[in-house]
C-alpha cells in the first residue's frame, strides 16, 4: 500500500547521468537549514569531471530509507529523479508540529531521489533547485 496520497509523485528534476556511473553523493547540511546532495561523475569522451548539486533550502526534515527497507513500488518512481510526493501524512504532522511549536506556517514540499544503491533521501522544505559546473577538464 503506498504512503503518498498523489497518484503518482511529481518529477521536477531529472540527475543528467544514472547514479551507476557516478560517485555515491555526499550530503552537507548547510547554514539556514539548506540541505546539499553533491554529485561527481566523470565524462567517459572528454574525461571532463562534473559536479551537480541538488539544493533543498530551508529543510524542517530529513530522512533515509535503506534498501529493502524502502516500500518496493517507490524505487523505480524515485530513482535517478527529484519527485515530489505531494501532501504525505510526514508533510502534514511537520506543518502542525511548526504551527503548533513556533505559530510557523510556511509552504513547504516532500520531496525523494533514490540513487543506485540507495539510500532513499526524503526532505521536507521550502524550496529545490540544482546546479551542475565542470570542476575539471584536465585530461592528464
Amino acid at each position: 500500500m503506498k504512503w503518498w496520497k498523489v497518484a503518482m509523485p511529481n518529477e521536477i528534476y531529472k540527475l543528467p547521468i544514472t547514479s551507476s556511473w557516478m560517485d555515491s553523493p555526499k550530503l552537507y547540511q548547510r547554514i539556514g537549514g539548506y540541505c546539499e546532495l553533491i554529485c561527481e561523475y566523470e565524462n567517459r569522451e572528454n574525461a571532463e569531471i562534473t559536479q551537480f548539486n541538488l539544493i533543498f533550502g530551508r529543510c524542517w526534515a530529513v530522512k533515509f530509507t535503506y534498501y529493502v527497507a524502502n516500500d518496493a513500488a517507490l524505487i523505480p518512481l524515485t530513482y535517478d529523479k527529484v519527485v515530489d510526493f505531494g501532501e504525505t501524512d510526514w508533510l502534514e504532522k511537520i506543518k502542525r508540529n511548526l504551527a503548533a511549536s513556533i505559530g510557523l506556517t510556511v509552504e513547504l514540499e516532500h520531496l525523494g531521489i533514490y540513487f543506485d544503491d540507495g539510500p532513499l533521501y526524503e526532505f521536507i522544505c521550502e524550496s529545490f533547485h540544482a546546479e551542475e559546473q565542470i570542476i575539471s577538464s584536465d585530461l592528464t
